[in-house]
């Protein structure tokens, strides 16, 4: 089926007759949610105890402090903004999202996280937590959101057409006077990058990865070309296996070159859907899984594919639908970017 039918996709809206809990799919991103949170409680002991060890050991002295502190910075600043949005909104969700059901609110973009609900709907406007580009351009097309709360505090938990992920929300004071964003107009290729969502959250994506390998890099070469003992290359050692573990262990090498280059991925051709059966898979810690399963052509042989680190959405959205939409021709052997054309759904996967 190729994308001349009806786009963007047509997907469900959340069920509003049941807890939102009760959703086969966010139900499980609720547990994910609150094994991050426990997780989430020994980072603090662990970075007291890096904190007192390194500052105080000889293996530190004069350039290499600054090193250490800054990291010690950049680990308790990260600390602390996840305790001051994840921590404080997870009560409120936790306990609001097995009780209630999802309700649709009309909303207007406004800001960069700040949405404008409609009139009567909510007293005040909306800071949501995790709005990039492509999800500022669905609700820009929408016109709606789904939420549940708040709580006394303010806490909310928003879900946005389409896609079933989670997001934290606080009521704040309403401005006015503030243009509403509008949706970016479809590209003219004829390929899977002329949706602006799946387009915009692709480039978010190479943009994380560069950063993340920045990130990376740059402590081992301060380190490495840093003036001082010989023993900076022990450091650059530990460095180079300490920051490249958490990345090459849970998933090839190829899904992050594939990352890298989903932008052009989705130039490859035009959105094609396709039957898929995924396989039971097990979400990770951070929200992601490695799922395996097989994807039907219309008219064409059965494939198998296999998607490594794809979001519990995407996942959870193939399993709800059945299908998928791939970026080009269904062939085997090709590494192809799948996701739902206009939603900020998307991910990499290979065709064997």
């Amino acid at each position: 089926m190729s994308t001349t039918e009806r786009l963007p996709a047509e997907l469900p809206p959340p069920d509003t007759d049941r807890p939102a809990a009760a959703d086969p799919v966010t139900g499980p991103l609720l547990d994910s949610w609150a094994r991050r949170m426990r997780s989430a409680r020994w980072s603090w002991p662990v970075v007291l105890c890096l904190a007192v060890g390194l500052g105080t050991s000889p293996v530190l002295p004069g350039y290499y402090f600054w090193i250490w502190a800054l990291g010690l910075v950049l680990a308790v600043a990260g600390l602390i903004h996840g305790h001051l949005v994840h921590g404080r909104w997870w009560p409120a969700a936790r306990a609001a999202l097995p009780a209630q059901a999802w309700r649709p609110v009309p909303a207007a973009v406004v800001g960069r996280r700040v949405l404008e609900p409609g009139a009567g709907t909510l007293p005040g406007h909306l800071r949501v937590t995790g709005l990039h580009e492509a999800e500022r351009q669905l609700i820009a097309r929408t016109g709606r959101i789904w939420v549940v709360g708040p709580d006394r505090r303010g806490w909310l938990t928003v879900r946005l057409d389409g896609t079933p992920g989670l997001y934290p929300a606080r009521l704040v004071r309403p401005r006015t006077g503030l243009p509403a964003l509008t949706s970016r107009p479809s590209g003219t290729t004829g390929t899977a990058a002329d949706d602006p969502v799946t387009n915009a959250l692709a480039v978010w994506r190479r943009r994380c990865l560069g950063g993340w390998l920045g990130i990376a890099v740059l402590p081992i070469l301060v380190v490495a070309f840093a003036p001082g003992r010989v023993d900076r290359w022990l450091l650059v050692v530990a460095l180079v296996v300490g920051l490249s573990l958490p990345m090459i262990v849970p998933a090839r090498p190829r899904w992050f070159l594939a990352t890298s280059r989903l932008p052009r991925l989705l130039r490859a051709g035009a959105w094609t859907r396709v039957a898929v059966t995924l396989r039971p898979w097990e979400i990770r810690l951070d929200g992601t899984a490695n799922a395996t399963g097989t994807v039907q052509p219309d008219g064409g042989a059965c494939l198998d594919i296999s998607l490594p680190l794809a979001t519990t959405e995407l996942l959870g959205t193939m399993w709800r639908t059945g299908t998928v939409w791939l970026a080009g021709e269904p062939d085997p052997g090709r590494t192809v970017a799948v996701g739902f054309p206009g939603y900020p759904l998307l991910g990499v996967a290979r065709l064997s």
